[in-house]
């Protein structure tokens, strides 16, 4: 016997008066006693229905395939239905295949369109650029071939000149005596070498006099001796052992003695003298053409015969003779003048020729009414009288000569 079966015989043996209440409930007050609200049924009827239940869960379900009533196409889901009925008012699977091959959605034509069209211009910029840097390329490469044309000339003139260098070199050995070998510079280098020093007397290169900057002391140079008389031109060098040197001034004709010298030790140095600048700092040495600049020393001495602009040569510019400390004596080159040698300042001095004017004349700077009346009072002579632009304009041809000359 099966366990729903034993159940239906305990439903069926147990009294059918016996009720089930539910005292569970939260509304049950035992005060008021069960009422028909609780009563959950005869317990026989209750047993037999839940042997039911049990029974009814516990057979299998049905298989809808079983069910011959029913045919396969109505057991597809809706939408499948759909697409057979569509397929079968085209035609057929066959034709609906037919045209599937060859349709392309309007969609998908304009994406691969686009697509392509995206390609192409991809493909030619990418083609124009591939073209630019080849075009580079070989501009660079005709270059190179230029540069390799170029070098290789200037390797062959490079090449002739060292046999030229080399077959003068070989001339001098052999005008000499000198065996030029293999290596003919070497062997005059080895020869001069030898010439220059004897072995153990290098310590006199060491000692060799040297100005401030530290080139060596030569021969014909201006160097400093006492600090109280001028600089004086080099004439000779003497070095005494220890390497003390003396640096000595060409000696005095009639006495024999060096009026100015200056000795040396090992790491001291020859002072230069201080140059001489003109107004913008250009060196002025002797033999120099210079100019006077315009300024109130134009009218007194000694360049009193001088004029703003005109041209001068330097004479000397150490050691003058004059009262005026810092002058240099010139030559005057102005034709006609009482006194040819003057004595300016370099700061009075240009060496480049400035443009001349009137106004920088000392008579049309002492002459205060020249600004306003366009001409100086110096070719000025008497106009009926008066002092006027007519009157001072009736002999000016001495200043047309003036200007003619370069000074307007």
């Amino acid at each position: 016997m099966t366990g729903i079966e034993r159940l239906r015989e305990f439903g069926g043996a147990v009294s059918r008066d016996v009720r089930l209440y539910d005292v569970t409930s939260r509304d049950y007050d035992e005060r008021e006693g069960l009422s028909a609200e609780h009563d959950g049924g005869l317990l026989g009827e209750i047993v037999e229905d839940i042997a039911d239940q049990i029974e009814r869960e516990t057979q299998p379900k049905s298989d809808p395939a079983a069910d011959v009533s029913m045919s396969a196409y109505d057991l597809l889901p809706p939408d499948e239905r759909g697409a057979i009925a569509w397929v079968r008012e085209r035609g057929g699977l066959d034709a609906v295949k037919a045209r599937w091959d060859g349709y392309v959605p309007a969609e998908w034509l304009e994406k691969a369109k686009s697509s392509y069209q995206r390609k192409r211009d991809n493909l030619k910029a990418h083609a124009w650029e591939l073209e630019r840097k080849c075009a580079e390329r070989r501009e660079r490469i005709r270059e190179l071939e230029r540069n390799l044309a170029k070098s290789a000339s200037d390797q062959l003139k490079a090449d002739s000149a060292l046999y030229d260098l080399s077959r003068e070199v070989r001339d001098v050995c052999k005008a000499h005596g000198i065996d030029p070998g293999e290596d003919p510079l070497g062997a005059l280098d080895d020869a001069l070498d030898s010439r220059l020093m004897p072995e153990g007397m290098e310590w006199v290169v060491e000692a060799w006099p040297r100005f401030e900057a530290g080139e060596p002391v030569k021969l014909g140079e201006e160097a400093m001796g006492f600090t109280h008389k001028p600089p004086f031109v080099v004439d000779h060098i003497t070095i005494f052992a220890g390497g003390e040197a003396t640096v000595c001034a060409e000696a005095d004709p009639v006495s024999g003695k060096v009026e100015n010298f200056v000795r040396t030790l090992p790491g001291k140095r020859v002072k230069r003298p201080a140059k001489v600048l003109d107004a913008y700092g250009v060196e002025t040495r002797k033999g120099d053409t210079v100019y006077l600049l315009p300024g109130e020393w134009c009218d007194e001495y000694p360049l009193v015969e001088c004029a703003a602009g005109c041209e001068m040569e330097v004479l000397e510019t150490r050691d003058v003779d004059h009262d005026v400390a810092g002058v240099i004596k010139c030559l005057n080159k102005t034709p006609g003048v009482r006194w040819s040698i003057c004595y300016p300042l370099p700061s009075q001095l240009t060496h480049e020729r400035p443009e001349r004017k009137c106004r920088d004349c000392a008579h049309w700077q002492k002459d205060p009414t020249a600004d306003s009346m366009g001409v100086c009072w110096f070719y000025y002579h008497e106009h009926e009288g008066r002092d006027c632009y007519a009157a001072r304009r009736a002999d000016i041809g001495a200043c047309e000569e003036f200007m003619q000359d370069g000074e307007s």
